[in-house]
């Protein structure tokens, strides 16, 4: 953004987020994020075995606990 010089402010800053997630919630948001996505659609036989690996040891780790989860975001703002 300030590489562009379209903007005579500029500030970042963190945000975070407490929410509760078990399983099923920790792989909806493992498999929201772009890469993950990206490898999905793909559709790659070998990487649909890993996907399918890593949700059952997930599934198997965490069973039904359900954990007090916090996610921290960058923000970044600027005003022309």
């Amino acid at each position: 953004m300030k590489k562009s010089n379209n903007f005579r402010f500029i500030r970042e800053f963190v945000v975070h987020s407490k929410f509760k997630m078990g399983a099923n919630e920790f792989i909806g948001f493992a498999e929201s994020q772009g890469a993950f996505q990206k490898i999905i659609k793909e559709n790659v036989p070998e990487i649909n075995e890993k996907i399918k690996a890593f949700k059952e040891i997930v599934r198997e780790r965490l069973g039904e606990k359900i954990l007090d989860t916090t996610f921290g975001y960058r923000v970044r703002i600027g005003i022309k």
